[in-house]
């Protein structure tokens, strides 16, 4: 079994080095529940919610990404979570915005003790704070690391139905989803959420902030769901660590048996990708 762990935390705007201290001491307490991935929000490390793209370009951390979801270069803060996340065991996934040679993007690290760290660009972006400055992503990776295949998503990402099912289908045991949820996205989590992990038939943790800041409210409802779309943890809108102990390489079969023998179902054995192009 491996324990997966959500850290939902109030997000200080544009202040790194702050952000930095929560997710430091968000790693040190997972470590001691015995949590062995823990998923931070989106952008956590920075902030989001923007006005115009100078205020964008604020807080974007300098960081350069490499090839095939590669860094070139971490930056100072990120560094430095990476070195705690090493110290704790522990295989860690944060949001943040970054700007490089291509220009803002919205990210997370995969960090990872004794590998180099690794990144997922946001794919689909809404038009909503720091993402109205930012360029998509182009791929979607599913990492192999210690604990098992992560696949990363990034809040807006989930309403895509085509994000989750490739990750599935590249062999992701679990899809790990950053997010910034402001009032309004409540149907996300009550319902996009258990039907991905559900029509996947993945584990899926969600992590979103909570609190306030510049007159958006932050939903929270960070949970932890199974291959049947069924809860195993949550909050609500407080802060707080969450956690379940999954067996994530049952998200390899894709089989569900109600009555052996009579009645079976298969969402990827059954696929039809030939009649799908439109």
């Amino acid at each position: 079994m491996t324990r997966i762990g959500c850290a939902q935390l109030e997000v200080a705007e544009g202040d790194t080095s702050a952000n930095l201290d929560r997710a430091v001491s968000a790693v040190r307490e997972a470590a001691q529940a015995g949590v062995q991935i823990l998923v931070l929000p989106e952008c956590f490390l920075t902030g989001y919610v923007v006005r115009s793209e100078a205020e964008a370009r604020g807080l974007a951390l300098s960081v350069e990404r490499g090839l095939k979801g590669s860094f070139e270069s971490l930056g100072t803060h990120l560094a430095a979570l990476e070195n705690e996340a090493g110290r704790a065991g522990i295989v860690t996934i944060v949001g943040f915005a970054g700007h490089d040679r291509d220009g803002l993007y919205n990210a997370a690290a995969v960090l990872e003790p004794g590998r180099a760290p690794r990144c997922y660009t946001k794919t689909h972006l809404p038009w909503l704070g720091f993402d109205r400055f930012a360029k998509p992503g182009r791929d979607l990776p599913v990492f192999e690391t210690s604990q098992g295949r992560i696949g990363v998503a990034i809040c807006f990402d989930l309403r895509i139905p085509e994000v989750c099912r490739t990750l599935a289908l590249r062999g992701a045991e679990l899809i790990a989803l950053p997010t910034n949820w402001p009032n309004g996205a409540d149907r996300t989590p009550l319902h996009y959420v258990p039907t991905r992990a559900s029509e996947n038939r993945v584990f899926l943790a969600t992590c979103n902030r909570c609190g306030e800041h510049g007159g958006v409210e932050f939903i929270g409802q960070s949970a932890i769901h199974g291959p049947d779309g069924e809860q195993l943890a949550r909050i609500e809108r407080e802060e707080g660590l969450i956690w379940a102990d999954l067996d994530l390489p049952a998200a390899r079969s894709k089989t569900r048996v109600v009555i052996p023998g009579e009645y079976e179902t298969d969402t990827f054995a059954t696929r039809q990708p030939g009649i799908y192009e439109p």
